[in-house]
C-alpha cells in the first residue's frame, strides 16, 4: 500500500501543478518541450520561471503559444508607469 501511495502522490503533485501560459510574437521554432523560460515584465510588476510543455503555432497571426509548469511573482516596483 506504501508504494501506491507514494505513486498517487507523485501523481497528484504533477496534476496540481500551476500552469503557465503563454503567446509569444513570431514563430519561434527554438522554444521546445523541456525548454526553460525565464521572463521579467518590469511595467506589470512581474517575473515568471516555467518549464514548457506543449508547443503549438498560430501560422495566421505569426504567433507561438506554448504552456507548462511555472510560477508568476509580483516583484517589487518602485516607479508607477502611466
Amino acid at each position: 500500500i506504501d508504494d501506491q501511495r507514494t505513486i498517487i502522490n507523485a501523481i497528484r503533485n504533477v496534476v496540481n501543478k500551476p500552469v503557465v501560459n503563454l503567446t509569444v510574437g513570431d514563430i519561434r521554432l527554438d522554444l521546445k518541450v523541456g525548454t526553460r523560460l525565464k521572463g521579467l515584465r518590469k511595467e506589470d510588476g512581474l517575473s515568471f520561471d516555467m518549464m514548457v510543455r506543449t508547443v503549438s503555432y498560430d501560422f495566421k497571426g505569426l504567433g507561438t503559444k506554448v504552456s507548462g509548469d511555472g510560477t508568476i511573482t509580483v516583484i517589487e516596483q518602485t516607479s508607477v508607469y502611466g
